[in-house]
């Protein structure tokens, strides 16, 4: 492994690369870089993922987003959408001055609300070969809808968006800067499963870490609330496309929605059993099938 970084804009984006076993710098290597839900790190799930693909000969990087973990950018846990695309696109833009990566098979993998974003930057950079979603989110569908997908309420939505217009006037004016959770810090306070499951990975010895308070910009919202992960993609997302999900996650809506919409001649809706939405993060039993799927994928259509 090596720590590498890269500029998005002014901001330094953190990230760490890692090799396949017997590497060799003369060669070509296709390479998967790969994204850390929201609230997340690249330590947590994303590095599963890039480590043990990395074990099944491909490059891959894990990376901290713009704002987020050890990359720089103020104010600290900002989730911008359009931020989060633009880090993918320079780190492409990184991989393609290094001589062993293969400019032809570049791989984004996105975890979660990654799991939307890295579809967003494939609708707009086709030097983007190939896009996979693992418990794929669309975090704008999950803000108007909420976390069931079922909960559309437009006047609800716009007087959130009079309430954060308050917010941003009062911050501007020396208010402290208001936060939302990602996780719940008490499980008892929702009914889900899944974000049962997140405290249980945010915020206990599960997958906790120093950098991933799990949190954002209270702000951040009035961006995400408008913001659409999967526009257009039924005309301009014509790559490869995998989507893994648990059968049993409460977020498989999103990967349902997307395969239908999907532009991609080649696309696979991967389910596996018995699993939820978080599962996919780290249990090996729900992970393994998911590295299988995706390596076999890889190999057939990249």
């Amino acid at each position: 492994m090596k720590t590498i970084s890269f500029k998005n804009k002014t901001v330094d984006v953190a990230a760490n690369m890692f090799y396949p076993d017997n590497f060799n710098e003369s060669q070509k290597y296709p390479v998967i870089i790969c994204a850390h839900p929201v609230g997340g790190v690249k330590e947590q799930t994303a590095e599963i993922y890039a480590q043990s693909l990395s074990k099944r000969g491909f490059i891959t990087v894990a990376l901290d987003a713009s704002y987020q973990g050890d990359s720089g950018g103020m104010p600290r846990y900002l989730e911008d959408p359009y931020i989060r695309v633009e880090d993918f696109r320079a780190c492409i833009d990184y991989l393609n001055t290094v001589g062993y990566i293969d400019s032809d098979k570049i791989v984004l993998l996105g975890i979660c609300g990654a799991g939307g974003y890295v579809v967003n930057a494939a609708i707009i950079d086709h030097r983007i070969n190939a896009v996979i979603g693992i418990s794929a989110v669309n975090v704008g569908d999950m803000f108007r809808l909420g976390w069931h997908g079922n909960e559309d309420n437009l006047q609800h939505q716009r007087q959130m968006l009079k309430d954060l217009a308050n917010i941003m006037t009062l911050e501007a004016n020396g208010s402290n800067q208001q936060f939302m959770p990602w996780a719940p810090f008490n499980p008892d306070d929702v009914q889900s499963s899944d974000l049962c499951s997140a405290y249980e990975y945010y915020r206990t010895d599960r997958a906790q870490h120093a950098n991933a308070p799990s949190q954002g910009i209270l702000t951040s919202s009035a961006k995400l609330l408008s913001y659409d992960a999967f526009y257009m993609a039924d005309r301009y997302l014509t790559q490869p496309l995998l989507l893994i999900a648990g059968n049993r996650a409460e977020s498989l809506w999103h990967s349902e929605k997307l395969i239908n919409q999907a532009g991609s001649d080649i696309k696979e809706l991967f389910l596996i059993d018995k699993a939820g939405h978080v599962d996919l993060y780290d249990l090996p039993q729900y992970v393994n099938p998911a590295l299988e799927k995706i390596t076999s994928f890889l190999q057939k259509y990249l």
